[in-house]
């Protein structure tokens, strides 16, 4: 049996006297498209802090590709092949549209004094070449030269994604991609969520849009309070009662 890209167990986090995640068990398939739902507050986003290492984890364990990330600093988790956006954008005001994809290529250089050495013309012209491609299939090339911040909100959440798939992953965790965007902009995000799964990257989402969820996922998994409740395929997941109890609501 092949082994789970991403394999989390029984990991846990407290906040004080709060229970944020409960001995939560996961594994997401490469290849797969996966949701993670709940309710404002179930701890969702906790989760992708504790599987990039913004937040440590009190119990438990995060495994990718067999690969313990438990002890690993934030960019070199990164590096091995997890790339994340945010559920609050965070782009740099002051950087434009490329230049946030060039920071994303060069999460990949090595540490220390070899960063300051020039980029040789053949690696630079090869980077432009793979920025320019990554910014067409997100059809932000027209904009590569505009403050990203400046942009309209669904462009700036594709420029966020465009900055974590130059990191190349092979796990993207992506936090409410669908957030703030009408249903034509949510239409548009399951083709291009299925595009990037096409490119070999396996993908996590957290999202409150459930006719995204619905349309694209291949298995979600529903926490609320920290506890996960619920698991399945989307159709399984829409029937099960304490799902339906906790967030789809009773008549969904």
């Amino acid at each position: 049996m092949t082994p789970p890209l991403l394999h989390l167990q029984k990991l846990t986090k407290h906040f004080g006297g709060v229970l944020a995640v409960e001995a939560l068990d996961l594994a997401v398939a490469e290849g797969q498209i996966a949701a993670l739902i709940g309710p404002n507050g179930a701890g969702k986003t906790t989760v992708f802090n504790l599987i990039t290492r913004v937040l440590p984890a009190d119990e438990g364990s995060v495994h990718f590709r067999g690969r313990d990330l438990s002890h690993l600093p934030r960019h070199r988790i990164v590096r091995v092949g997890v790339g994340r956006t945010f559920q609050n954008i965070r782009l740099f005001a002051t950087m434009t549209v490329l230049e946030h994809v060039l920071v994303g290529q060069n999460v990949r250089l090595h540490p220390g004094w070899k960063r300051f050495i020039p980029v040789e013309y053949g690696e630079a012209k090869r980077r432009r070449a793979e920025a320019e491609e990554l910014l067409n299939f997100l059809h932000l090339w027209e904009r590569r030269h505009l403050p990203a911040d400046t942009l309209p909100y669904g462009e700036q959440r594709r420029v966020e994604i465009a900055r974590a798939l130059a990191t190349r992953p092979a796990l993207l965790l992506l936090d409410e991609p669908a957030a703030g965007m009408n249903p034509s902009e949510s239409r548009a995000l399951v083709k291009l969520l299925q595009t990037i799964r096409d490119r070999q990257v396996t993908i996590l989402l957290i999202e409150h849009d459930m006719q995204v969820v619905m349309d694209v996922c291949d298995q979600v998994t529903v926490l609320n309070f920290g506890e996960k409740i619920a698991e399945g395929t989307p159709s399984e997941v829409r029937q099960d009662p304490r799902a339906l109890e906790a967030y789809l609501g009773h008549d969904a």
